[in-house]
């Protein structure tokens, strides 16, 4: 296998690698390479921020398109900036790798918004009946 080196920064010419759009454009650039079984080293050297969102868009979408075990024989990171990129591309990798992890967040968070939703009802039931 042949190895190639791919800067984030130059792919979406940003520092801030924030959108889902800008993962999507990383991930159009990664997956012809990788599925020309190509090794990838991905540079994230220079990017001032790289969140969640930008990392499941493109790192976790591979994982979960590949496998693990492909995305992990090809895939190399390099050049994160500080521990919070670090988690935001690990916690990618954690959710392209077990789907239902992803499934299972957004049901507890489902929940815990109707419960807020409810226990909001029910406090302005209780202020309308002191007179508040």
């Amino acid at each position: 296998m042949s190895k190639t080196s791919l800067k984030v920064l130059e792919v979406i010419q940003t520092p801030n690698a924030i959108l889902g759009s800008q993962g999507e454009k990383l991930y159009e650039a990664l997956m012809p390479l990788l599925a020309a079984g190509q090794v990838v080293e991905l540079d994230f050297s220079d990017l001032r921020v790289l969140n969640s969102g930008f990392c499941n868009a493109s790192v976790g979408r591979i994982y979960r398109e590949l496998g693990a075990d492909k995305a992990e024989a090809q895939l190399i990171t390099s050049g994160t900036a500080n521990e919070r990129q670090e988690s935001a591309l690990d916690d990618a990798i954690s959710l392209g790798q077990d789907p239902d992890l992803l499934k299972n967040m957004r049901e507890a968070f489902e929940e815990y918004l109707e419960e807020q939703e409810q226990e909001s009802g029910n406090d302005q039931h209780h202020a309308g009946s002191h007179g508040i």
